[in-house]
């Protein structure tokens, strides 16, 4: 995880470089993208995210905390 400070540095180094920057809490794009990509988009983003999780060697309250939060979008 990364710092809201170091974040804010990072964009600002990259805005003086000539990139545009865009910050945005993860939950309004995340809410947005989904609505975006309908409902196949929304089931092959949750299969994913379940096979990150398996690569990882997750348990089942890692993949229950994903589905909560997918729940709420």
């Amino acid at each position: 995880m990364t710092s809201g400070t170091e974040v804010q540095l990072k964009a600002d180094h990259e805005y003086s470089a000539g990139h545009n920057i865009y910050l945005l809490p993860a939950d309004n794009f995340i809410s947005n993208t989904l609505a975006w990509l309908g409902e196949p988009g929304r089931h092959r983003f949750t299969e994913l995210i379940g096979e990150v999780l398996d690569e990882f060697g997750n348990d089942y309250t890692d993949h229950r905390a994903w589905a909560d939060i997918l729940y709420h979008w």
